[in-house]
């Protein structure tokens, strides 16, 4: 994201972001940067590990402790404190005028300091000292490659765009997908699960409508609100019937039948031939022959 000028202003422009903003102002945290070393060792030890422990259990893959090291030599921590207790933590360093935060830990892991919003704390704080230092960018970590993903989401709501995850700390993967038949359980997975995938130099993304909704304007503006991120140089939203006759169709957006590529794989969505192409306001066709995956990182 790009540094905002004025974070209050950020706030009235970005609805999602003004409950965080309030929350904080009246939950009285506070924060501070750090580069001592007993500091790096609470954070590992207090924060980092059992957050991660928490949030992930026995799938949980804790970073070496030899990596966050390194990393914290090369930066800082960012601590958010309460009548001078320690609550949330972030390792983040700064190349440039770009602040990039790597990895963050609330204190014991604990559920009830997440939903006071001290992770959010963090983030706001982070804009503040990136301000500060005289940074004009945060590149904010990475997430799943999904519409759907619950940390993604979050971060969208601060997100100016998107750029491909560094692999730095967590590896990065990317992943070639294909199927022969996109009925039936695959499209079941992409209405839950929409894919982040390469497209050209950006990313665009592709989602199933739900079959067991109704298909009409409200629902699907609805999901249409909750799903579109900045950044995202096309969205392809598959519905299981004919267009809703009212539905302004973004301009980002192909609106593609099911029917025209229920029997095939992922080549079909660059041969299928839109029944209203105006509806786009797109005609040029993605040359794609598979969609590939990564982790995708608001920046």
């Amino acid at each position: 994201m790009n540094v905002p000028e004025d974070l209050q202003e950020f706030g009235r422009s970005h609805r999602n972001a003004q409950t965080d903003l309030r929350r904080i102002r009246t939950r009285n945290f506070e924060c501070h940067l750090s580069r001592e070393a007993k500091d790096f060792a609470l954070f590992c030890e207090k924060f980092h590990r059992p957050h991660t422990t928490a949030r992930h259990g026995s799938m949980r893959m804790v970073s070496p402790r030899w990596m966050l090291r390194y990393v914290f030599r090369q930066g800082m921590i960012q601590w958010v404190t309460r009548k001078g207790e320690k609550l949330a933590g972030g390792i983040l360093t700064i190349k440039g005028k770009v602040l990039t935060k790597r990895v963050n830990g609330v204190l014991d892991g604990r559920a009830d300091l997440l939903k006071e919003g001290v992770l959010s704390a963090l983030y706001v704080h982070s804009m503040q000292e990136a301000r500060r230092l005289g940074c004009t960018e945060i590149n904010m970590g990475g997430s799943m490659p999904s519409l759907h993903d619950g940390v993604f989401r979050y971060k969208s709501k601060w997100a100016t765009g998107l750029r491909s995850h560094d692999g730095f700390i967590s590896a990065n993967c990317v992943t070639l997908l294909a199927w022969n038949r996109l009925a039936g359980p695959v499209a079941e997975f992409l209405s839950q699960t929409s894919l982040i995938h390469h497209d050209q130099d950006g990313y665009s993304a592709l989602w199933v409508f739900p079959h067991d909704e109704p298909l009409t304007v409200k629902t699907l503006q609805q999901h249409y609100d909750k799903l579109d991120t900045a950044g995202l140089r096309r969205f392809d939203i598959l519905l299981p019937g004919d267009v809703p006759e009212e539905f302004v169709c973004p301009a980002n957006v192909r609106l593609i039948p099911m029917t025209a590529v229920r029997e095939g794989g992922p080549e079909q969505l660059k041969l299928c031939e839109l029944a209203a192409p105006a509806l786009t306001h797109e005609t040029i066709l993605p040359d794609v022959n598979s969609t590939s995956q990564s982790h995708a990182q608001p920046s």
